[in-house]
């Protein structure tokens, strides 16, 4: 961001001695190109003998463009093979040196029902601020360290609010505001991407360390709950603050697909009292809690990580129901 305002100025410099021939940061023509899209929904394509005929106006006649042989197959890891339907195309130029080098054909396919896997192993996840806690029926326990998406998401909230701070003293419909508009969008656009990119990778290593085990069913802990305790003033105002801007919603979506593709069940999975709760005696008191990672019992003497703890308590209650010891003697009563 920094490095972005401070390039304004140098602009704003050279505009003011003449020159005229330079060009403000991430300045892009009005005249560019945009991705074209077409849907199924509205009979703007077919798909005919494994090409794609896309339909332009009245004036204009349509294009057919052949697909690659198996472009509309996907593969399971168990050898099934599916058959698609195409339900939306997109064709995006792509430049090099201000000019078009080639359009590329994006085409998005439905391959209906995905059959899974049936055994009984079960993997669970735990997402917290920076850190996803994994411990399956395996009896293998992971921590993945993923710091870099919650530092990114925050910069991003700090872009925005010096953007929002600049542009809330200038006039609406100014230059300047629609200079700082269009720079807004460009650099959170960028920090988008990133962001993506990571969750991206997370996932999918989530979705290889399951498939690795032959996992059949992967939880994902509910973060309803999560998100409550920290409104309700449970959790420090850091702790918080973090939960808050976890993209808890793209890392839920991309594990949903990621498993499906590798024949794995997501669910999700209850996290009530899960951090409260020793998870080797049942004994729960949450102030055998310590300190932000560290977990032990004073009843067994049991001492974890406290993430591997909870989430060795997500995986108990999915198999077994709760298993906390206050309410298995209240059930005996």
């Amino acid at each position: 961001m920094e490095n972005y305002f401070e390039a304004v100025r140098s602009y704003n410099k050279h505009k003011e001695n003449g020159h005229d021939e330079i060009r403000p940061p991430n300045y892009k023509s009005k005249y560019l190109w945009r991705t074209i899209k077409w849907k199924n929904g509205n009979k703007a394509f077919e798909y005919k003998n494994n090409a794609i005929t896309l339909k332009f106006s009245r004036k204009m006649e349509s294009v057919t463009i052949p697909l690659p042989e198996g472009a509309n197959m996907l593969m399971l890891p168990d050898g099934t093979k599916l058959n698609g339907t195409p339900i939306e195309v997109k064709v995006k130029a792509v430049y090099r040196k201000k000019e078009v080098s080639h359009l590329q054909l994006h085409v998005t396919w439905d391959y209906g029902i995905v059959p899974v896997s049936v055994n009984v192993k079960v993997s669970a996840y735990d997402i917290n601020s920076a850190v996803v806690a994994r411990t399956s029926t395996e009896g293998n326990r992971q921590l993945i360290m993923c710091g870099e998406i919650l530092s990114l998401v925050q910069y991003r909230n700090k872009v925005i609010a010096e953007f929002q701070s600049r542009m809330s003293k200038l006039k609406d419909g100014s230059k300047k505001m629609k200079k700082l508009s269009k720079a807004k969008g460009r650099i959170l656009k960028k920090l988008e991407r990133r962001i993506n990119q990571l969750v991206n990778s997370l996932t999918k290593l989530m979705g290889v360390l399951d498939k690795e085990e032959n996992i059949s069913v992967s939880l994902l802990g509910d973060l309803t709950d999560l998100r409550r305790s920290a409104e309700t003033g449970d959790k420090n105002k850091v702790a918080s603050h973090k939960i808050n801007q976890m993209p808890y919603s793209k890392i839920e979506n991309q594990h949903s697909y990621k498993s499906l593709m590798k024949q794995i069940q997501s669910k999700k999975a209850n996290e009530r009292y899960s951090s409260q709760t020793c998870s080797r005696c049942g004994a729960r008191n949450k102030e055998y809690r310590i300190e932000r990672g560290l977990w032990k019992c004073e009843e067994c003497g049991e001492t974890i990580h406290a993430d591997i703890n909870g989430n060795t308590n997500i995986l108990k209650n999915y198999l077994f129901g709760r298993c906390d010891l206050g309410w298995l003697l209240r059930m005996n009563r």
